[in-house]
């Protein structure tokens, strides 16, 4: 996990470039980061575009000095996806966030978990432009829109399945 390069291509290359060159962010890596906490917040999800030659790269020296942060917000999206598979329980949640990555033999959940994951962080990506865009593009009005979603995100009860609580993954990580 996070031990290789990512490639954002098509017009998520070109919204992540155009967030850096405005100066919003310094790092592809912080859009990155920032998109799937974006993604997960809105429940928006989007699949690589592939129609154009737009390419930009976050190397896998940078994922390993994020590497922890990284992977808490992977275990948070993992956690708290909303996937209309009756079989993804509580168990099968903290499976997917906790252990499909440690345990070995697991490169096709692995897999999926990462396209998951991935896909989150370009709907995040592509919701993130949109309010760099919408509206004005001043930089100032671009922060005060931050501040709003940030606003947002903290007024926001994302956990929103009473199987998952703090007692419930208490008990089921201390097992």
């Amino acid at each position: 996990m996070f031990e290789k390069d990512f490639r954002f291509v098509g017009k998520h290359a070109k919204y992540v470039k155009d967030l850096v060159k405005a100066k919003i962010f310094q790092r592809n890596i912080d859009v990155y980061m920032l998109g799937a906490l974006i993604g997960i917040t809105y429940n928006k999800t989007a699949t690589k575009d592939t129609n154009s030659d737009n390419d930009t790269l976050i190397p896998v020296s940078v994922f390993i000095n994020e590497k922890p942060t990284c992977t808490f917000i992977y275990r948070l999206v993992m956690l708290l996806s909303d996937i209309k598979d009756e079989e993804m329980n509580i168990e099968n949640r903290l499976n997917r966030a906790f252990r499909d990555d440690v345990e070995q033999n697991n490169e096709s959940k692995m897999k999926d978990n990462m396209d998951l994951f991935h896909s989150y962080v370009l709907g995040g990506v592509e919701k993130i432009y949109e309010l760099y865009t919408s509206n004005g593009t001043s930089k100032d009005e671009y922060l005060e829109r931050m501040i709003e979603l940030l606003e947002d995100f903290q007024h926001t009860n994302i956990i929103e399945n009473d199987e998952l609580n703090e007692e419930t993954l208490y008990k089921y990580l201390k097992d």
